[in-house]
């Protein structure tokens, strides 16, 4: 997926492309993970850029017998204030993440250092990597405005 995406990405950058550009972006971040489900975002230099709660409105579990699984969620993000970030979080994620944005839809293709902070019976902090895959519709209001395009019967301005 990552050799499709970034040979697509090189294809929209050359000057006889004729359709709408994918664009490219590598981005390191770090979440820190407080009680009730508070996330705060840090940037590479560590400064704050957002806090929020994620609500899952729904999830969509796809069994695929002999291949990987995978999940459809739908989650609301609610922003929150930022606690004293000088409280230890429940644990924090290390973020390096490739994204590439076309029209409506991010995807995005990240590598995530978990650290779980010790417990009093723990000698040590544990760690795991875990690698994840993003679609993510981005622009929801363009997509409903398309919706009604469409069933309007014009074409004009439809994502392709």
């Amino acid at each position: 997926l990552n050799q499709l995406l970034n040979d697509r990405f090189k294809l929209s950058q050359r000057p006889e492309h004729k359709g709408p550009p994918l664009t490219y972006k590598h981005i390191k971040e770090k979440d820190l993970f407080y009680p009730n489900k508070v996330r705060v975002t840090l940037d590479s230099e560590g400064k704050p850029i957002r806090c929020i709660t994620k609500r899952r409105l729904e999830d969509l579990n796809v069994y695929c017998p002999n291949s990987l699984d995978f999940r459809i969620s739908a989650n609301a993000e609610v922003v929150v204030a930022t606690p004293d970030l000088a409280t230890r979080p429940l644990y924090e994620r290390h973020k390096d993440r490739i994204s590439f944005l076309f029209e409506i839809w991010s995807f995005e293709l990240t590598q995530v250092l978990t650290v779980f902070y010790r417990l009093p019976n723990e000698t040590q902090n544990r760690s795991q990597v875990t690698y994840e895959v993003e679609i993510e519709l981005v622009d929801v209001k363009r997509l409903a405005a398309e919706r009604e395009r469409a069933m309007r019967g014009s074409r004009e301005g439809l994502v392709e």
